[in-house]
């Protein structure tokens, strides 16, 4: 899938795994997960823009509910979820590569990323300005064997854990910098 402007929604049912490159979703809208994009399959999305997502769940922009799904190159910019995950809700397995989180909410958890699923990775990630009303402004972590390297916190906001809010065990926080 390659399009240069979506106000749409999409869904990559199973067995249909996709790659999405170089698209624009602005302003799109779910009555449940994934503003953007609701993932049930292993899929890739590259060098993508989402701006202004909402969910009124799990997910403003992206919800990832399929294995090994890989999200790199892209920018989130003010995606809201009234629950979890303003941006990117990860359910399952899924790594998330060289991106920048920018002013994305959630209503509890996550004002950018919720990390539900073990063995995820962020890596190289810029995350400014995310908020969460609750726990973990920028990322919420509630799974086991998580990695977080080389990746960056400028003044993002929660009660708890204004940048990371981590209760998985085994998890590796490397290389990172902070500036809350």
């Amino acid at each position: 899938m390659n399009a240069a402007f979506c106000s749409c929604r999409v869904t990559i049912n199973l067995g249909a795994s996709s790659t999405v490159i170089d698209s624009n979703f602005s302003g799109s809208r779910a009555s449940n997960r994934g503003g953007a994009i609701d993932l049930t399959s292993s899929s890739k999305i590259l060098n993508c823009n989402f701006n202004n997502t909402f969910a009124t769940n799990y997910g403003g922009a992206i919800y990832v509910n399929a294995k090994n799904t890989v999200l790199n190159s892209s920018r989130y910019n003010g995606n809201h979820a009234d629950k979890a995950g303003g941006a990117i809700y990860l359910a399952v397995t899924g790594n998330v590569y060289d991106s920048n989180f920018t002013e994305n909410t959630a209503r509890t958890y996550g004002g950018a990323i919720y990390v539900a699923s073990a063995d995820s990775k962020l890596i190289n990630d810029i995350f400014n300005f995310n908020n969460a009303t609750v726990n973990g402004g920028a990322v919420y972590v509630v799974a086991n064997n998580v990695l977080i390297n080389q990746s960056e916190f400028n003044q993002n906001g929660g009660v708890n854990g204004p940048a990371i809010y981590w209760e998985g065990a085994n998890g590796i926080l490397y290389g990172s910098v902070f500036d809350n």
